[in-house]
């Protein structure tokens, strides 16, 4: 008998070659009917990168979801030719000692203009934000996980979980109600959209968040005492607001305990330098993150003012 033959007649004869073949097929198929097809490189790579990132930049952007998705470094780099940045930002994150310190591990030892930019909002400033955040999960993967997200980052996100409707969203598109599309760089940044815009329903979560959790002034003071021990340090420190839509900021600076003048004076007086941005001439996605796009026009905005900072030290100095 042949060999192909005798293939033929395992496959045939044995019910456990056809369940495991059965299975491989199934597995195969649902992975293609993901609805949503990442972009970039992999995420489970990407966050693993991420995480393990140091002792590689100048310029560090530092917070929350909102910065990793309003700042490319890739853009900046289109002003900022001279700086290698590096977006640290994680969602959900606080700026948490731990967060702080690895932060500035990620600074190039060596650099001769360390930077690092601080991306504030309320909710990097909650107690209940240091607890349970994207940069603590992905911290608390173990050396086995982060080194096969980082070396079979496409493998692993094929085989994720999934629901069944998921699988059903996949294979009749049109049933959805709405597209999200990420898109993930080496940088650290996340170029991201969703058609169509849901601004009510992340107002309704920041609004429930708020409630059980207002800003921390022992946490706002320990960044602040950060700030001024990375300014000791010759670490150019800045801060800006990131942008989001009108209704965004209403909401929270109605109800988060945000005080953003008294903090904007402290964090000068420890030697930072604030950054006045545009905060509503963009178009967000969802009311609180900037569309790819529009993040990619802010970066560039966004750098021209921080290059100029940068100059008028340079010549006082």
């Amino acid at each position: 008998m042949s060999q192909r033959n005798a293939i033929v007649k395992l496959i045939r004869d044995d019910r456990t070659v056809q369940a495991l073949l059965i299975a491989l097929v199934l597995v195969f198929g649902m992975g293609m009917l993901r609805p949503e097809k990442q972009q970039g490189i992999a995420m489970s790579h990407f966050w693993s990168l991420k995480i393990q990132a140091q002792n590689c930049a100048d310029m560090v952007l530092a917070g929350d979801s909102r910065t990793f998705c309003s700042l490319s470094p890739a853009a900046m780099n289109q002003v900022c030719p001279d700086y290698r940045i590096f977006n640290y930002a994680f969602g959900g994150n606080a700026y948490a000692s731990l967060y702080c310190r690895r932060l500035e591990s990620v600074l190039d030892e060596n650099s001769t203009c360390p930077t690092i930019v601080l991306g504030i909002t309320p909710n990097s400033l909650r107690t209940e934000a240091t607890q349970r955040n994207g940069f603590l999960e992905y911290l608390g993967h173990s050396s086995q996980e982060k080194w096969i997200r980082y070396h079979f980052g496409h493998v692993h996100d094929f085989f994720e979980p999934m629901s069944f409707r998921d699988a059903w969203e996949g294979l009749f598109p049109q049933s959805r109600t709405f597209h999200e599309y990420r898109e993930y760089h080496a940088d650290g940044w996340v170029g991201a959209n969703i058609e169509p815009p849901s601004v009510k329903r992340q107002l309704w979560r920041y609004r429930r968040r708020f409630e059980k959790s207002r800003v921390s002034c022992d946490l706002a003071d320990a960044l602040l005492s950060q700030v001024g021990q990375w300014v000791e340090k010759e670490i150019r420190v800045y801060a800006f607001r990131p942008p989001a839509s009108g209704e965004m900021f209403e909401l929270e600076d109605a109800i988060s305990g945000f005080d953003e003048a008294d903090f904007v004076k402290r964090f000068e007086a420890a030697g930072g330098q604030w950054l006045s941005a545009p905060r509503t001439d963009y178009a967000s996605y969802d009311g609180s993150h900037l569309r790819q796009d529009e993040a990619v026009r802010f970066s560039r905005e966004f750098a021209s003012m921080l290059q100029s900072l940068i100059t008028k030290a340079a010549q006082r100095n």
